[in-house]
């Protein structure tokens, strides 16, 4: 928007030679004239595009309008932002005036809409008003339902997985929708936000929700929860956001039939508490600089989430979790800018610790493997496990305690059609993992020492695609080093979707 601001600033002054000799000319915004503006309230808007009279050249009145369109378009109440640069009315060489023409977004608007993310898929339904009282604030809505996606299969199920994965996904969607029965995961939430909170620098989201999460297959229980958090967002720490919140949780271990005489579950899962209420304080922080959020090739990513439980309720723990990912270009193949081949290096860890019990609860712990974290490993079966009653099959009970290191190379698909429509790369990977309990009365020596020596190791090559839905890997895993276990047991090949990944 910049040149085209320029050259018509040139046009209107007859100065030809301004935008190449004297952008620096010293030049004054004696007004701002806004068209378009409809529901929102002026002052907000002068708020924002107030630093713009503080630009003494041309081009920093330039460089202050694109800012302001910037941070107008971000309170998603604008559906466009254009401004025009003209000479003042009152004939001062110096003075010009900036017009503003707003496009409003609709205040009412319903979405209806389907995804893939952490390997499952659904349905979402969304309801939101904006602009409510003139000032930013948004009220949104939403539903959705999802179904877990088949991810591991065998050579010869290969075919079968590519072909009806989805379709059985939208058919398993559709059946519930038409006989109105629940998805297995669905999740409502009532979100509010504002921009800034009592007129400070600092946005505010408050949220409800009620959801319940299908863990059967994992771990024999559903567990539902409903509760409520309020998160800030100052301005003046950017990537920072706090968060207090509360919650209550109920876990409902599997049984054969309607009853609860008999059960499907493991004695650990049993054991755990039905009921729990969980109050907590949390901070997180996230930086990104990567080129792309799905398949990037240059750029760093760190993500760090910090969390006290126990300010109330019986629920008692602090817990931290990081992620890092770097990557970097090797070398060139042409003169395309994504042609290349590239190197990335992720790390990822977190620990869980009790405050006022020697255990943690299995809804608190991490659950680690599968995916496109630790690839290589069944989905979140690395770890802890307790053995059903039947004897064929375990629940995952997650650990206290999680490391991973990955790394990759990736390179153009050498398939033309996947690499010109898809963007496909190849990439070749490793990656090592562990996660466990931390037992009490254990040296964290001997413990440290004993969780290194039982890391899972695996290898493989796969095809990633870059997708509005988040990236999809399709790989073929090798695991090099595995425990002795039914969990770690993966079939030849693995996709993983969504937008979690080292």
């Amino acid at each position: 928007q910049r040149i085209p601001l320029c050259l018509w600033f040139c046009s209107k002054m007859d100065l030809s030679d301004l935008l190449q000799k004297h952008l620096k000319t010293r030049v004054r915004v004696t007004d701002i004239i806004l068209d378009g503006r409809e529901h929102t309230a002026e002052d907000f808007i002068d708020k924002q595009i107030e630093p713009i009279y503080d630009a003494e050249t041309l081009t920093e009145v330039i460089e202050k309008i694109s800012e302001a369109q910037d941070r107008l378009k971000a309170f998603d109440i604008f559906k466009s932002v254009e401004a025009d640069i003209v000479p003042s009315p009152n004939g001062q060489r110096d003075s010009v005036v900036v017009n503003m023409k707003l496009k409003e977004e609709k205040r009412f608007e319903g979405s209806v809409g389907t995804f893939l993310r952490k390997n499952e898929g659904g349905a979402e339904a969304a309801l939101t008003l904006r602009n409510i009282f003139g000032r930013g604030e948004k009220l949104t809505f939403s539903a959705e339902a999802q179904e877990p996606l088949g991810t591991e299969f065998s050579t010869g199920g290969l075919k079968k997985a590519l072909l009806g994965s989805l379709p059985t996904l939208a058919s398993n969607v559709s059946k519930r929708i038409t006989t109105g029965t629940p998805a297995k995961n669905m999740h409502y939430n009532l979100n509010f936000s504002v921009p800034f909170f009592l007129g400070s620098d600092t946005g505010m989201k408050v949220r409800a929700f009620q959801s319940t999460d299908d863990l059967i297959l994992r771990s024999s229980y559903v567990e539902s929860s409903k509760g409520g958090e309020v998160t800030f967002l100052p301005r003046s720490m950017p990537g920072h956001s706090f968060k207090i919140g509360a919650s209550l949780r109920d876990i409902l271990p599997s049984t054969e039939d309607d009853t609860e005489s008999t059960s499907n579950a493991s004695v650990s899962i049993l054991g755990e508490p039905r009921s729990s209420v969980k109050s907590f304080l949390a901070h997180s922080f996230v930086r990104e600089s990567r080129d792309s959020e799905v398949a990037p090739l240059e750029g760093d990513y760190v993500k760090a989430d910090t969390e006290l439980a126990g300010i109330g309720g019986d629920v008692k723990y602090i817990k931290h979790e990081t992620t890092y990912q770097t990557n970097f270009k090797l070398m060139d193949i042409s003169d395309e800018e994504k042609d290349c081949v590239a190197l990335h290096l992720g790390a990822a860890g977190g620990l869980v610790l009790p405050l006022a019990y020697d255990n943690t609860r299995v809804n608190d712990r991490f659950f680690v493997g599968g995916g496109m974290r630790l690839r290589g490993f069944r989905t979140n079966r690395v770890g802890p496990q307790s053995a059903r009653p039947s004897g064929d099959a375990i629940d995952a009970l997650g650990g206290d305690v999680y490391g991973i290191l990955s790394a990759s190379i990736s390179a153009p698909c050498p398939i033309e059609v996947l690499k010109k429509v898809l963007g496909a790369r190849m990439h070749a990977f490793v990656n090592i993992g562990n996660n466990e309990r931390m037992p009490s009365g254990t040296s964290v020596a001997s413990w440290g020492k004993a969780f290194i020596n039982e890391a899972r190791i695996a290898a493989g090559l796969g095809l990633v695609l870059p997708t509005r839905f988040g990236r999809v890997e399709l790989n073929a895993c090798l695991p090099i080093k595995v425990k002795e276990e039914r969990g770690d047991r993966l079939k030849n090949f693995q996709i993983g979707v969504g937008m979690d990944f080292l």
